[in-house]
């Protein structure tokens, strides 16, 4: 467990990417601590035969390489409920306190998800493609009005949790609510209180 995969030639962003959310995923009841280090790997395969399928003019490379580790860790959480229709799983709340190895400190379970991977366990992403589509035009609309500090805040808080966004952007958690609450109103004023 305390072992570290290494991946010296390998995009810094993918890497990172891949260790947070393989460590985000260990703190799902269906899988253990004891996997970090085979999803990182199983993850970064994914990655390895997928990045030939990269197209520049649709994405930008981290937005790809998000997709693509976000959608393999879809199938691993798919396959594992698949395996896992057994009568010894204990139910645990998305409110349940858990550990954040990065600080030590505990935060509730569903504030560790990422959002796609939070809407796949409640089934909360009812929108049509269209609807979709109107949504990301919208969020672009409002994200370009927005100050150079918010619109980073909202990009951070789109690709990881609320304690990484605090620690990659160097602020205690008190002070990114208040931003977050900022970005509330911002996207309040431009009629989209809906979708928050």
């Amino acid at each position: 467990m305390g072992g570290q995969n290494r991946y010296p030639d390998f995009d810094l962003y993918a890497v990172k990417l891949i260790r947070t959310k393989s460590r985000q995923l260990c703190k799902q009841p269906d899988f253990s601590l004891n996997d970090r280090l085979d999803i990182e790997q199983d993850l970064m395969i994914e990655l390895t035969e997928r990045l030939p399928t990269y197209d520049p003019d649709r994405a930008s490379e981290e937005a790809f390489i998000t997709w693509v580790v976000l959608q393999r860790i879809a199938d691993l959480i798919r396959s594992q409920r698949t395996k896992k229709r057994r009568i010894d799983v204990e139910a645990t709340s998305l409110n349940d306190l858990v550990y954040v190895s990065e600080s030590g400190s505990k935060e509730e379970q569903w504030a560790t998800l990422d959002n796609e991977i939070f809407q796949e366990f409640t089934g909360s992403d009812t929108k049509s493609h269209n609807e979709r589509i109107d949504l990301e035009i919208d969020l672009e609309r409002v994200m370009n009005g927005l100050p150079e500090d918010l619109n980073r805040l909202c990009e951070f808080l789109s690709k990881y949790s609320i304690s990484e966004t605090a620690r990659r952007l160097g602020v205690s958690r008190t002070t990114l609510y208040k931003s977050i609450h900022k970005l509330h109103e911002a996207f309040e004023q431009a009629g989209m209180k809906d979708y928050l």
